[in-house]
């Protein structure tokens, strides 16, 4: 009976610490893989149904002296974007002090396109945000139109850049001094965009 008392408590402390190991003996977390990894979802798992929500994606990091994989810490690319009819939008929000970003983007209505009046809402362009002491600010901006013109109606202080939509509406990126929210802000109830922030804060 002491035996098969023994045995058992053996068993159930090797369960609670056990590791697992693929393609290796020697496993280093609660599971180790050595070599490539692949994750894939179906086509329609990534591209939902007209994006009605906005969504922001985190890339993985692989951590190379350790290979214990997490979301990308700060600084790392990120992407925001999606179908908002109507609402103003939250893009980011950064700090306020020791950021350093460039934001590249496209807009555009649902349904633009050369051969229609929505074609000028078409929009592509990059800025770079800048945040030091507790100071931060629109840097520089270059926004284009679909013809690759400077887009227009586009104009850039430190807290907002403004370019025309189509049929004279007015799109207005703005940025919070206070609190580090970069807003996208429109008057139109159809768009799209999306933006990818590069690191550095």
């Amino acid at each position: 009976m002491k035996k098969i008392i023994a045995i058992a408590c053996f068993l159930a402390a090797t369960n609670a610490h056990a590791q697992v190991g693929i393609n290796t003996t020697t496993p280093q977390r609660s599971l180790d893989i050595e070599g490539t990894l692949r994750l894939s979802q179906t086509l329609p798992d990534n591209t939902p149904a007209f994006m009605l929500n906005s969504t922001s994606a985190r890339p993985l990091y692989g951590n190379s002296t350790n290979g214990q994989v997490t979301y990308a810490p700060n600084g790392y690319t990120t992407v925001v974007g999606g179908f908002r009819p109507g609402v103003n939008n939250v893009i980011k929000v950064f700090p306020t002090t020791n950021t350093l970003a460039r934001i590249k983007f496209v807009h555009y209505v649902k349904n633009s396109g050369v051969n229609n009046a929505k074609s000028d809402a078409y929009t592509y362009g990059d800025f770079v945000i800048i945040g030091m002491a507790g100071s931060i600010k629109f840097l520089t901006a270059d926004i284009r139109g679909y013809d690759g013109n400077v887009k227009g109606g586009f104009t850039m202080t430190d807290t907002q850049i403004a370019f025309n939509n189509y049929n004279g509406q007015k799109n207005f990126l703005t940025l919070d001094q206070t609190t580090g929210e970069l807003k996208l802000l429109q008057n139109d109830n159809t768009y799209a965009f999306y933006f990818e922030i590069l690191g550095g804060y």
